[in-house]
């Protein structure tokens, strides 16, 4: 298998400034270029697809005498685990979006009105394939537009938000220091008038000197051989269209500055246990199944038995000559399996330590924690402190989204968002932070009672990744309690 060192970022020479004064110029002299480092990454997105869902290497190996009889293949699939473990520990609980200021307006309104959107187009649904695409191979994508058919206003979503395939479809950046967003790129297998295959490339860009406004425009490669893009004509279709937004429509995330996944950063290692446990079957059975060696006796009577022998597990031998004995032994090697273990868990905790992935293990805990916390002790720390880093990098494409997404809702005033902007929004992931929940918040009561304002409490225990939410609503409730209270006793 090949090595990953990460997806590249498709770039092209070519300024913002200048690109707007000409577009369909810069793309058409680099699109061949853009499609090959496409190509590239698709190929690399696939493999490590591949692996996660369990073709591994060790499912090439052979022996050194090509005994395929005994060839144990054992794929134990930790890159699964990891990669399921990351999306569910970071959005196992949906994304949720709160105002940034506690001050009651007509803003958190259309907020609530967002959410219902969100919840309508399934957004949440959405973000577990899309986070395990970026565990996976470091990137992922999603397409926004505005919705194509009839909808009810006010209770349906006014845009249609997909997940894209990696390789399907991908950006194109400017070389520049902020990594300009030129155009978009999706590819279509269709056919033609006379129902032969052919690739579609459909573009958008901006027309900046016009309008503003998104357009799409198709090309598609003159030639048969369509994986060669050098050398070959791109002819366009006149076909150039304007879009009902003013926006790209693809959102491409990555999980860091290097587009890695948690699949290749951890593969050798991986690659090592699935060998050990292999060799480990394969010498049992080799132990068992040991060569029988005969010393001093008839080989006819050895061949025309030895069936008979290994079948009853009984042999009966006798000497006709006192001075060579007539002997039965086992020639069998076995491996140290108490050494061959020991290797084994340390390769494995140090590939999840690599990751930030508890490992599941009723023998793993990190003291005196108890339920979830003791099955997943070791690492837990680690974990959250990973899931921070990464939810922080991803927080800037969901804004940007986020902003797409409203400037859909606000093309029509039906929609009922007319005010609220992307920078009122506070962007929560609710990580799963039960561990040792116990503790934290006995730890919680005693720093209640004395008197520490509900933020700060939130923060020094860890218990919530929405301090400012969860204070809001704790102080709300306590002054429903007290004005309960309050009530009854000018009752009494």
């Amino acid at each position: 298998m090949r090595e990953f060192y990460g997806r590249t970022k498709i770039k092209i020479p070519v300024s913002k400034e200048k690109f707007d004064l000409n577009p369909l110029k810069y793309i058409e002299h680099y699109l061949g270029q853009c499609l090959e480092k496409n190509r590239v990454n698709a190929e690399e997105c696939q493999e490590l697809n591949d692996i996660y869902l369990g073709k591994q290497e060790i499912l090439n190996k052979t022996r050194f005498n090509n005994d395929e009889r005994n060839n144990s293949k054992i794929v134990a699939n930790h890159h699964f685990r990891q990669v399921e473990f990351k999306k569910g520990f970071t959005v196992g609980n949906p994304i949720d979006y709160s105002m940034r200021t506690t001050i009651e307006s007509e803003a958190s309104e259309e907020l609530t009105k967002l959410k219902t959107y969100l919840t309508d187009e399934a957004k949440a649904e959405k973000d577990i394939d899309k986070y395990e695409d970026l565990y996976k191979c470091g990137m992922a994508l999603q397409f926004l537009i505005p919705k194509r058919r009839d909808y009810e206003y006010g209770n349906e979503a006014p845009f249609e938000l997909m997940n894209a395939e990696l390789g399907t479809a991908f950006v194109v950046y400017s070389n520049d220091i902020a990594d300009t967003q030129l155009f978009d790129v999706v590819i279509s297998d269709e056919i033609d008038d006379n129902f032969k295959p052919i690739k579609v490339y459909y573009i958008y860009y901006i027309n900046t000197l016009d309008d503003n406004y998104c357009y799409l425009c198709k090309y598609q490669i003159s030639g048969v051989d369509y994986e060669k893009y050098r050398g070959l004509k791109l002819i366009t279709e006149g076909y150039n269209s304007k879009q009902p937004y003013k926006f790209l429509p693809i959102i491409e995330y990555s999980l860091n500055k290097n587009r890695v996944g948690v699949v290749e950063l951890v593969l050798a290692i991986g690659n090592s246990l699935n060998l050990l446990h292999s060799n480990q079957l394969d010498d049992i059975i080799d132990f068992v199944n040991a060569y029988i060696v005969f010393e001093n006796v008839d080989p006819k009577f050895v061949l025309n038995n030895i069936n008979e022998f290994r079948e009853k597990k009984t042999i009966s031998i006798k000497s006709n000559n006192p001075q060579l004995p007539a002997k039965v032994t086992s020639l069998k090697q076995s491996l140290a399996h108490s050494e061959v273990n020991e290797l084994f868990n340390i390769l494995k905790r140090e590939m999840y330590d690599i990751v930030a992935v508890p490992q599941s293990s009723g023998e793993v805990s990190s003291g005196g924690d108890t339920g979830e916390a003791r099955i997943l002790g070791n690492g837990w720390e680690s974990a959250q402190n990973q899931a921070k880093v990464d939810t922080l990098y991803i927080a800037r494409y969901e804004r940007k989204l986020l902003k797409c997404i409203l400037s859909i809702c606000k093309e029509d005033s039906k929609n009922g968002i007319s005010i609220l902007s992307a920078s009122d929004i506070d962007i929560k992931y609710d990580i799963n932070m039960s561990n040792n929940i116990l503790t934290k918040t006995q730890a919680l009561t005693n720093l209640d009672s004395v008197g520490m304002p509900e933020e700060e409490m939130l923060a020094m225990t860890k218990l919530t990744n929405d301090n400012h939410g969860v204070a809001v609503k704790w102080r709300e409730n306590r002054a429903k309690k007290a004005e309960v209270e309050n009530s009854t006793e000018n009752q009494e």
